[in-house]
C-alpha cells in the first residue's frame, strides 16, 4: 500500500505544509514546480529535482519558484512531499482540493523511478 498524506487543516495549514519535508506540486501545464527558499535542501529533494524529474521527461518544465501560495493551489493536479525517511509521498487532497492518486499519475511514476533510484544507489556503493 502507498501512504497517502491527507492534509485537512484551515488555510494557515499550507504554510505548516511547506514546512514539513519539502512540498512539490504538479500543474495542470505538466509543470513540476517546488518551493525555492524555506525548504530543506537535502539528499532527496536533489535527487527528485536534479535527477529524477529532469531524466524522467516527465514535465514540460521544473520549477523552483520564489513563493508558492495557497492562490496556486486551483491550478495543481498532483501534489507530494519528499523526505529522506518516507522518499515521496502523494498528497490526496489539501483543503478542498483533491488531487489525482492514480496509478498512472505522474506523482506515482516518479516514486517508482525514486524507488529504483535508491535501490541502484545502494547496490552501486554496496550499502
Amino acid at each position: 500500500m502507498i501512504p497517502k498524506c491527507i492534509i485537512e487543516h484551515p488555510r494557515c495549514c499550507f504554510n505548516r505544509l511547506l514546512s514539513f519535508g519539502n512540498f512539490f506540486a504538479i500543474t495542470n501545464l505538466d509543470e513540476l514546480w517546488t518551493p525555492a527558499q524555506g525548504v530543506l535542501k537535502g539528499v532527496t529533494r536533489a535527487a527528485v529535482l536534479e535527477k529524477i524529474a529532469q531524466q524522467s521527461k516527465l514535465f514540460k518544465a521544473v520549477h523552483e519558484m520564489p513563493k508558492i501560495t495557497e492562490n496556486h493551489v486551483p491550478g495543481f493536479v498532483e501534489a507530494f512531499r519528499t523526505s529522506t525517511t518516507t522518499g515521496i509521498v502523494p498528497i490526496a487532497r489539501l483543503n478542498n482540493y483533491q488531487f489525482n492518486l492514480s496509478e498512472d499519475s505522474k506523482t506515482q511514476q516518479l516514486r517508482k523511478s525514486f524507488l529504483e533510484y535508491v535501490e541502484s544507489y545502494y547496490r552501486d556503493h554496496r550499502a
